[in-house]
């Protein structure tokens, strides 16, 4: 069977049993800069999804916007030189950020943290993802 044959299966009713448990705990704290492995889910077309139980995902927290809430960069451990991908190596994730993919998040879908950025690194990826507003537009 050829790669291009495998089918991919999203699994949106075992999504939906999660995410009501997710709605009943308790919000955590968090800061800009912190790493987390966050409950993204099942999602639709080409927006990431989580992997495993959880459907879980690494995130970079870039902006706290809400007491709950933040903004956050998915991670993957694939790495991409492509524009909307940014070369990451923290001390424990290695991969790519996905600046396309920036997303709202609630502190409930939060699971635990990975690592925290140094500061003059944040600043580095703060940057790269204003240069790559700048510069983007869809095709």
């Amino acid at each position: 069977m050829c790669m291009k044959d495998k089918v991919y299966v999203k699994l949106f009713d075992d999504w939906n049993i999660e995410k009501q448990l997710i709605d009943n705990k308790q919000p955590l704290n968090f800061n800009a800069r912190e790493v987390w492995w966050c409950s993204v889910g099942v999602n639709v077309g080409y927006e990431i999804d989580g992997k495993g139980n959880n459907f879980q995902r690494p995130m970079l927290v870039y902006r706290k916007v809400a007491v709950n809430q933040c903004l956050c960069f998915p991670i993957t451990k694939n790495i991409k030189n492509l524009p909307g991908y940014f070369r990451f190596k923290g001390s424990v994730i290695d991969g790519s950020i996905i600046f396309e993919q920036i997303k709202t998040v609630d502190s409930k879908r939060m699971i635990n943290r990975i690592e925290i950025i140094g500061e003059d690194e944040f600043r580095v990826i703060d940057n790269a993802f204003l240069e790559y507003l700048n510069n983007s537009s869809p095709s």
